[in-house]
């Protein structure tokens, strides 16, 4: 985790924000299928962070499934989605920056490098093969893998990327986070 920034002066609106944003994290990597186990929670700074919610696997794992890089996704938008519960949508932060940074390079390595997209199908995308998506001429082995979709490569990819991610929103908007947001309010947090 590194060691704890000391000459950071922290308001206490802003602990409190960072406490609702990491018991985002926390909350939806509870109760998400397929997600590691939480071993440590801060909001205490520690490098370029404000807080952090730390996860260790139960045991040596080389390879993930569909199931956990989801639950990985969903876990990285949990923390603007409590954001967005508690504040609103005008009162979401840039906090959720590298959330959202590792919450798209896993769709994107899902569906590039994994074959785990319906619509691209089971292939492996290079970085020169996905540099060309635009322009299919250039490169005839990018042939859609679906006929009947009209989508070019790279609108199918990002279309891809963005369901993929607006599904996470979704998972974690589900009531069950609503009925979490009431509860905080009427709690004490201690900071």
């Amino acid at each position: 985790m590194g060691a704890e920034r000391k000459s950071a002066v922290i308001s206490p609106d802003n602990l409190k924000l960072t406490a609702y944003h990491e018991g985002g994290h926390a909350l939806v990597a509870l109760k998400t299928a397929g997600s590691m186990p939480i071993h440590k929670a801060t909001i205490v700074p520690r490098g370029n962070t404000l807080g952090m919610v730390a996860y260790l696997p139960e045991k040596d794992q080389m390879n993930m499934s569909r199931e956990q890089l989801l639950a990985h996704i969903d876990i990285c938008m949990g923390g603007r989605v409590a954001e967005e519960l508690i504040y609103g949508t005008g009162g979401v932060t840039t906090g959720a920056g590298s959330d959202l940074q590792q919450a798209t390079n896993t769709a994107r390595n899902m569906v590039t490098k994994y074959g785990m997209s319906s619509l691209l199908g089971p292939l492996y995308y290079t970085s020169e093969e996905l540099s060309n998506l635009s322009n299919p001429d250039a490169n005839p082995t990018l042939a859609n893998p679906n006929p009947n979709l009209t989508l070019t490569p790279t609108l199918t990819l990002t279309l891809t990327l963005t369901l993929t991610l607006t599904r996470s929103l979704a998972t974690c908007r589900r009531p069950r986070a609503r009925r979490w947001s009431r509860r905080c309010d009427r709690c004490a947090l201690p900071y």
